[in-house]
């Protein structure tokens, strides 16, 4: 009762989702049609006829092994993300997982695009990175590799923790 939205903001937020769910799908879609595609979803599995669809499995018991077992790990943020490093990017880079991502740029400022994550600026760009990453693997695996190091070394519980206290302290 104390959270009052407008109804330009109700119907904004409805809005992006629409826009992201189409994009996720239509992007997806385009994946799973030309490579193998492991798609882990509680909604309906149809919307992707082509990927091999699995239900639901736990964030923090399975989905790490997911992350860090796949080859490649597509992060799609949603419309209404403008700013910020969404939270599946550093599980991904945390697991040890590849991430390939849209473009945000927090996390271009964090973390070095090529050599710690990829991100893709269009259908074309994602499709060319897909196919260049899975053919060259050593590469592949560096950049996951370098991913997870700066996760450990700048994103632990313990570093952030430690920026805290030293801006309170100040």
């Amino acid at each position: 009762p104390d959270y009052h939205f407008s109804s330009r903001n109700i119907l904004a937020n409805m809005l992006n989702q629409k826009i992201t769910s189409d994009e996720r799908i239509r992007l997806l879609t385009l994946v799973s049609n030309q490579h193998s595609l492991d798609l882990y979803t509680s909604s309906d599995k149809s919307l992707i006829a082509s990927a091999a669809t699995h239900g639901y499995i736990a964030y923090y018991d399975v989905m790490p092994t997911v992350f860090n077992r796949s080859r490649i790990n597509i992060n799609i943020s949603l419309r209404s993300i403008t700013s910020g490093i969404p939270l599946r990017c550093i599980d991904i880079m945390g697991a040890g997982g590849f991430l390939m991502s849209n473009y945000q740029p927090e996390l271009a400022e964090y973390f070095v695009p090529d050599e710690e994550f990829v991100y893709f600026e269009s259908e074309a760009d994602l499709m060319n990175k897909i196919q260049y990453y899975l053919t060259y693997e050593d590469e592949r695996k560096k950049i996951a590799y370098n991913g997870w190091r700066k996760v450990q070394e700048c994103f632990s519980y313990e570093t952030q923790f430690t920026k805290i206290a030293n801006e309170i302290m100040q």
